[in-house]
């Protein structure tokens, strides 16, 4: 297997993953060198000396160039969502030994990503960390007065949440392995839309 093609399946469902002959040293180094002569990409920030988190059309990137590797990788997209622009991510990865990196999830989650849609919408497949990611991104929404909404793509049903309380209610019956868990979303709004 090709190395952007074992990224691109790690990104997407670490648990799944073949890990036989895997060199973590030499994935970062070979997706960093594609990221860095990537023209596409624009600097949004210096997060430290040498540290700098990129955007570019499909994802955000966390660039180390003194070290020549990769310590954050969101990749997204955008769909309509029940009429609405949804954005969703669609692979996380982090490096979770690199101090610059905390944070910065919930940071582009917030500050870049949510203000381009109308809504920021789960994926189809939730591993446990997205889930406990997504959870405690509903919280904050509910913090900020954000509407939160539960989208079943199967049954064609929207339903607005009406407290953090509610949503501890349903949690449990909303993410899953099972297929039938795939059509289900959560969607954090900007204002009450259906």
């Amino acid at each position: 297997m090709g190395d952007m093609q074992f990224i691109t399946k790690v990104l997407a469902s670490p648990q799944n993953v073949d890990w036989m002959g895997y060199k973590p040293k030499q994935m970062n180094e070979s997706m960093y060198f594609k990221l860095s002569k990537d023209k596409r990409k624009k600097p949004l920030e210096e997060i430290e000396s040498g540290v700098t988190l990129y955007s570019l059309p499909d994802k955000y990137a966390v660039l180390d160039e003194n070290r020549q590797r990769i310590l954050y990788l969101v990749q997204f997209k955008v769909a309509r969502v029940f009429g609405k622009k949804g954005i969703t991510q669609v692979q996380v990865w982090r490096d979770k030994t690199a101090s610059s990196t905390e944070g910065l999830a919930k940071k582009i989650f917030f500050n870049f990503l949510f203000p381009t849609a109308d809504c920021i919408v789960t994926d189809r497949l939730q591993t446990s960390y997205g889930r406990a990611f997504w959870e405690l991104r509903i919280y904050e929404a509910f913090g900020k007065g954000l509407p939160v909404y539960l989208l079943d793509q199967n049954q064609i049903t929207k339903k607005l949440l009406s407290s953090v309380e509610e949503f501890d209610d349903i949690a449990d019956s909303w993410w899953g392995d099972h297929p039938k868990f795939q059509g289900r979303k959560i969607a954090i709004c900007h204002d009450t839309f259906w």
